[in-house]
């Protein structure tokens, strides 16, 4: 381990030793003319980066860059003209100042998305630019103000072999806290909202909270990259901050590469070189748009992850690793881990009804899930298994109807609330961040345990409640325990389906649950990997103390496991009892079968009718 740090911390050393040679040598051997088209470069490539975090590692879209930078660049330029307020002090107010506008515009995206939040974007673009921009004593008018001087104890700044310095500074400290996001709890948690905010938010996830902090980090970098411009540009005018220019942003970002860091510097760079490069080509300035868009739709036709992901693809080989079975050790380790905590809730299902429209799918239902215990929830197809699983897990309202975990009336609670109260589940179909590793996947489940605000995942604080290396080194032993030690660093979307089962509900360890709710967990598994399922489950509930709540149509799997079955037809509970006692039920005769038979033969049929 100790070994592997230092050969991490060795490369780390070697990149900043080529970074700062890089940074060198531009600054001393570029003309000032060249100098000022790499310092347009690199204030572009700040900006594509608040792209690449609220896009690329968010998946929130956004046409309303330009405005941000365009309010951060008029606030420092007023502050200066209006009361002479030195560009060190005015910079910070006027980034702040974007805060507001980031904050309006992330409200709007908690109810919108796709093509609908793009286009809300906008219009508040267009707003910002109609109404905002066109305040003379803002802006100056056409003529525009003149933008302060970048001075720094008595050093003049603004030159260009000066500012270069100075960008390379700001994007350095950029990237540096932008990766730190990225590695953090935040940052899987923004990833884990862009693959499947419903499977965020049954980790505990506050979803609408992660999508503000995303749009307000965003629209901070992108206000540092416009009070930047203003120094460069030292007169503005409104229509640079329209909506053409943040649908450039956007561009840049996508070509250089919108996952990516690199990208944005790639990008970036290659929007400032090209008018360049096609004037010392002897191309008419006309052609440049026209080179830019062709160069756009080349990339992302041939290359979707753009220049920089294309540049650090590696080539893969897939070999193969079996996974192992359930190791016993490994699951009492992870007890230990977890230390003594309180005895599993009961969880109290009282009255509930959820309609659909004109549709009941569950109809006065009323259960107790007994503590540690497997308690099996079946039923034909159209029951209400998984709404009834639903309405346990936060993801369903009832009509009618209170819900209980312990003495706390969770009935209100959204997902993410129910997930803190010691719920977690599984999914019909896996909801796995499948572009991810699994180890990834596990630590964003840690989030209940490892959470930490911005500040402190940038500057690495320590988390009042887990570390970062303790969650990674319980993810190790969740692995362990599932006999999926080999697959830690693969990513998910190669695995076999049955894989992906256990990692689905080795995620849901991560949370450390006390009650657990499966899906049809061993819908298409194969005979071995049943068996082991059923391993698995009754370990949770033995060495863990875990209530498992299993839904499922392998009836023998069921009635092999479960302490109590729970059966239900068209929405309503028909019997409930030990699996001896369920499988002669009359009713649940008729639900399988459609008609009374013989005792014997029924049961026999019962068996084998939902497997």
């Amino acid at each position: 381990m100790n070994m592997a740090r230092a050969e991490v911390g060795s490369k780390r050393r070697v990149r900043a030793a080529l970074a700062g040679a890089a940074v060198l040598a531009v600054a001393f051997g570029l003309s000032e003319y060249w100098l000022y088209v790499v310092n347009l470069g690199l204030i572009y490539a700040v900006v594509a980066g608040s792209l690449v975090i609220l896009t690329g590692w968010t998946g929130q879209v956004s046409l309303a860059q330009a405005s941000f930078m365009g309010i951060s660049a008029y606030v420092v330029v007023a502050l200066h003209h209006h009361y002479g307020i030195p560009f060190v002090f005015g910079a910070p107010v006027a980034v702040l100042a974007t805060v507001p506008f980031t904050v309006i515009v992330g409200f709007v995206a908690l109810r919108l998305s796709g093509f609908h939040l793009a286009a809300a974007t906008v219009a508040f673009a267009l707003a910002v630019q109609r109404f905002v921009f066109q305040f003379r004593e803002l802006t100056g008018g056409s003529s525009g103000y003149a933008a302060p001087p970048l001075r720094l104890f008595g050093w003049d700044l603004d030159a260009g072999r000066s500012f270069f310095f100075v960008l390379a500074a700001v994007a350095a400290v950029l990237a540096v806290a932008a990766w730190r996001l990225r590695s953090s709890s935040v940052g899987r948690a923004w990833a884990a909202i862009r693959t499947s905010e419903r499977a965020a938010r049954s980790l505990g996830i506050d979803v609408a909270r992660y999508k503000l902090a995303a749009f307000v980090v965003s629209g901070v970098v992108a206000g540092i990259g416009g009070v930047l411009y203003a120094v460069l540009l030292e007169r503005l005018s409104p229509l640079t901050f329209d909506v053409g220019p943040s649908v450039l942003i956007l561009s840049i970002a996508l070509v250089g590469g919108i996952d990516h860091l690199a990208g944005a510097l790639i990008g970036g760079m290659a929007y400032a070189f090209t008018p360049e490069l096609a004037r010392a080509a002897g191309i008419s300035g006309n052609w440049v748009p026209f080179m830019l868009a062709a160069a756009m739709l080349t990339v992302i036709a041939l290359a979707p992850a753009g220049v920089a992901g294309l540049l650090t693809r590696r080539s893969r080989r897939d070999e193969p690793v079996a996974s192992g079975d359930i190791d016993p050790a490994a699951l009492d380790e992870l007890a230990a881990r977890w230390g003594a905590r309180p005895p599993a809730p009961s969880v109290v299902v009282d009255g509930v009804t959820v309609r659909f429209g004109g549709l009941t799918a569950v109809s006065d239902l009323s259960v107790t899930v007994p503590p540690a215990t497997i308690v099996g929830l079946i039923g034909p197809n159209g029951a209400g298994k998984s709404t009834c699983l639903n309405v346990l897990t936060g993801f369903a309202r009832p009509t009618r109807g209170t819900v209980h975990v312990g003495d706390r009336d969770v009935t209100a609670v959204p997902p993410e609330g129910r997930a803190a109260a010691g719920l977690a589940r599984t999914f019909q179909t896996p909801l796995l961040f499948t572009t991810e590793t699994v180890e990834r996947n596990l630590l964003m489940a840690a989030h209940l345990h490892s959470a930490r605000g911005l500040v402190g995942a940038v500057l690495r604080t320590r988390p009042t409640r887990h570390s970062e290396r303790a969650s990674r080194d319980e993810a190790a032993c969740v692995l362990r325990a599932l006999g999926l030690g080999g697959f830690a660093r693969q990513p998910v979307g190669t695995l076999p389906f049955g894989t992906e089962r256990l990692v689905e509900v080795a995620r849901c360890l991560m949370t450390r649950p006390q009650v657990l709710l499966l899906d049809e967990p061993a819908a298409g598994l194969s005979g071995h990997e049943t068996d082991r399922l059923a391993r698995l489950v009754a370990a949770l509930r033995d060495r863990l103390g875990i209530t498992v709540v299993l839904v499922e149509h392998d009836i023998e799997l069921v009635m092999a496991l479960a302490d109590r079955v729970d059966v239900l037809d068209f929405g309503r509970l028909i019997a409930s009892g030990a699996p001896d006692e369920v499988q002669t039920h009359p009713e649940v005769r008729r639900a399988y079968l459609g008609v009374a038979e013989d005792d014997g033969q029924a049961s026999r049929e019962v068996a084998h009718a939902a497997g």
